[in-house]
C-alpha cells in the first residue's frame, strides 16, 4: 500500500493566515518550513519503500489522527494543500490538480496518543470505501 505518515500536528488555517498578515514573507516561511517537515517524512517512507511515485491519476484518504478536540475540522483538513505540495515538490505527483489527484478523503481520528497525520495514496479505482473506516481494502 503506498502511503506516508507525518508524526506531527500540521498547522491549521488559522495558524497561517495569521503568519500571512504578519507579513508577507512570514507567510511564505511558514508555507515553506511546513513543507519541508512534511517533504522529510516523504523521503523517509520513499527510503523505506513505503511509498512509491504515482503513475496516474489517485485519490487519497488522509486519517488526520488528533489528541483532543481543540481544533476545528475545516482548520484540521485545510492541511491537505501544504500535503500536496509536498508531494508535487517530492516527485510522488506530478502536479495537484484534479488531473493528477482525483478526490481526496479526509477523517479525523480523535484521542490519538500523538497527533499524526496518515496518508494513503491509491490509483483510481483501487479505493474501497470501507477503507475510510479503517475497515481495510
Amino acid at each position: 500500500m503506498n502511503h506516508f505518515t507525518i508524526k506531527a500536528q500540521l498547522p491549521s488555517l488559522n495558524e497561517y493566515q495569521d503568519a500571512c498578515r504578519a507579513h508577507w514573507s512570514k507567510g511564505r516561511e511558514f508555507k515553506a518550513c511546513t513543507e519541508e517537515l512534511i517533504s522529510i517524512y516523504i523521503r523517509k517512507a520513499l527510503r523505506e519503500g513505503s511509498l512509491q511515485p504515482a503513475a496516474g491519476q489517485v485519490d487519497m484518504v488522509i486519517y488526520y489522527n488528533e489528541r483532543t478536540v481543540k481544533r476545528d475540522t475545516d482548520n484540521i483538513q485545510s492541511a491537505s494543500k501544504f500535503i500536496l505540495d509536498s508531494m508535487r515538490a517530492c516527485g510522488i505527483v506530478k502536479n495537484d490538480s484534479r488531473k493528477h489527484i482525483r478526490q481526496i478523503y479526509s477523517v479525523i481520528e480523535d484521542g490519538a496518543k500523538a497527533d499524526s497525520v496518515d496518508v494513503y495514496i491509491f490509483p483510481v479505482g483501487e479505493l474501497h470505501v470501507k477503507f475510510i473506516d479503517k475497515g481495510g481494502t
